[in-house]
């Protein structure tokens, strides 16, 4: 076994997660010391732009992870599209909280919303508990960041969602998601080409 450079897609996502990161967490520590009463409707729906797109990009490079630095098999898919389908509906929930802003909430929306940041919270964790246990044992993502899963996953049920300094950590706490997916792949006889008997 040898090891290749990370892909190009993991380490352009790389660059996107630390950005995003970034934005979400200065936008988590804003939502705590300007609360949104206090701002403009295109404020605020920007405020909740950010979190959504940082869900959607991290679920992209937790995917990236979990295609890159795990040994495939059904748990870990399952982990995976557990954690990518928790992310994408915090994503959701972020959009709907948005609708009220503009005009276009309904009566049940508070529900429906609070219905999927549990949803969403719960699934994103298992999903990233999982996903770092199975990182932790393939040993391929070195350093302090390789439990940045599963202290994202603590994070979370510890109130991530809820409290917008939690958030603000939780966002933090992603950052070492770009080393992981810079990290190099493990393959068979790298360098060989395909075909070829290694010397």
């Amino acid at each position: 076994m040898g090891e290749i450079p990370a892909p190009l897609a993991n380490r352009h996502t790389a660059v996107v997660v630390v950005v995003l990161a970034l934005l979400g967490a200065a936008s988590a520590i804003a939502s705590a010391l300007v609360p949104d009463a206090a701002l403009v409707a295109w404020l605020i729906i920007a405020r909740r732009v950010v979190f959504a797109v940082e869900a959607v990009v991290v679920a992209l490079a937790v995917f990236l992870v979990a295609r890159t630095l795990v040994r495939r098999s059904a748990a870990t898919l399952v982990a995976g599209l557990l954690a990518v389908g928790g992310l994408l509906l915090l994503a959701l929930a972020q959009v709907g909280e948005s609708l009220p802003v503009v005009g276009w909430g309904f009566g049940a929306l508070p529900t429906v919303v609070t219905v999927l940041l549990v949803a969403a919270s719960a699934a994103t964790a298992l999903g990233f508990a999982l996903v770092g246990v199975a990182v932790l044992r393939r040993g391929l993502w070195r350093g302090p960041t390789r439990f940045t899963l599963p202290v994202a996953a603590f994070l979370i049920v510890a109130g991530a969602f809820v409290a917008p300094l939690a958030f603000a950590l939780w966002s933090l706490v992603l950052l070492g998601l770009a080393s992981g997916l810079n990290s190099p792949r493990a393959v068979a006889n790298a360098g060989v080409p395909q075909g070829a008997a290694p010397a």
